[in-house]
């Protein structure tokens, strides 16, 4: 199978901790963190429920999820993740809500389309064990999942069928396990992962 389009659809930049004091945490003191305009402003829906808030920015296509024990910043504007402020958004969310929160592990998450130039061929997503599931009957769909370390880097790439002709979707992470963020390294790791990423995936439906 040939690629013809790969494109980044949304990605995100995902802490975990042990708590987080949630209770000085207000649709407002969320919204100041973001350079809006008045009429962005009101047209930016704030979501409460036990122990989760959600703030959606429609016109910036970003959106901040603070949970229990659990901060998440997305960006889908842009296809490129160099271009992306998502390291800069995070980084502003962080200091100012996670306190003497204490970190556990933080990643990226990428979801990714795939247009290929042909039918997508699912038999050859299967090894013969898995083909043998099947016991005379007609595949119809299939995926992959893949989690694997390296380099102090966990990685999880699962790519499925998207329900539209030729298209595929990756649905990806990469994990690190650590107690201490270094935001100078934020941008750089956001694109050589997302680059390393892009190659595995190449490369495996290539096959």
């Amino acid at each position: 199978m040939k690629i013809q389009n790969l494109q980044l659809k949304k990605l995100n930049i995902t802490a975990l901790f042990d708590k987080i004091d949630q209770s000085q945490i207000t649709s407002d003191t969320i919204r100041d963190l973001f350079d809006l305009e008045a009429s962005e402003r009101v047209n930016t829906p704030f979501i409460e429920l036990p122990g989760t808030k959600v703030l959606i920015i429609p016109t910036l296509k970003k959106e901040v999820v603070i949970e229990p024990n659990r901060l998440r910043v997305s960006d889908a504007s842009v296809e490129d993740p160099s271009k992306s402020k998502v390291v800069g958004d995070f980084e502003k969310v962080y200091k100012a809500f996670i306190g003497k929160s204490t970190l556990r592990a933080y990643g990226y998450n990428y979801d990714i389309s795939l247009q290929l130039q042909e039918d997508i061929s699912y038999e050859k997503l299967l090894s013969p064990s898995l083909k043998s599931l099947i016991n005379g009957g007609k595949l119809l769909e299939a995926g992959a999942r893949v989690v694997f370390s390296k380099l102090g880097r966990k990685f999880d790439i699962q790519i499925v069928p998207s329900g539209q002709e030729k298209q595929l979707e990756a649905h990806t992470n990469v994990h690190y396990e650590t107690g201490k963020i270094d935001f100078t390294k934020l941008a750089k790791e956001l694109l050589v992962d997302y680059r390393e990423i892009e190659q595995a995936i190449n490369k495996f439906v290539k096959g």
